[in-house]
């Protein structure tokens, strides 16, 4: 499998949040372990959607596991868990791995 790009996830999941505003390699290829048979996994931020930002619905992350494992966390979520200093979403804040 090639290195997802933005333009690849957005053609592969229709449903994608339109407002990423940024998004990092993670896993296996972020700490140079990767195999031939591994795949790829991405992280990143977005701002919430309209409906979200305006009390009309919720959201706090937008996850799919196949054939990319992406997990994009709105920018309300992100930010609470990067001040209870949650790992992962350090290593995201950290990666020198970049879209």
């Amino acid at each position: 499998m090639e290195k997802p790009t933005l333009a690849t996830i957005q053609q592969t999941y229709n449903d994608f949040p339109d407002s990423p505003v940024y998004l990092t390699i993670f896993g296996s290829h972020l700490w140079g372990t990767a195999v031939a048979t591994s795949d790829y996994d991405v992280r990143g931020i977005c701002l919430e959607p309209p409906r979200a930002l305006i009390g009309l619905g919720g959201f706090a992350q937008y996850e799919r596991l196949e054939p990319i494992d992406i997990t994009v966390w709105g920018l309300r979520k992100f930010t609470e868990l990067a001040i209870g200093n949650n790992p992962n979403i350090l290593c995201v804040l950290f990666s020198p791995i970049t879209h």
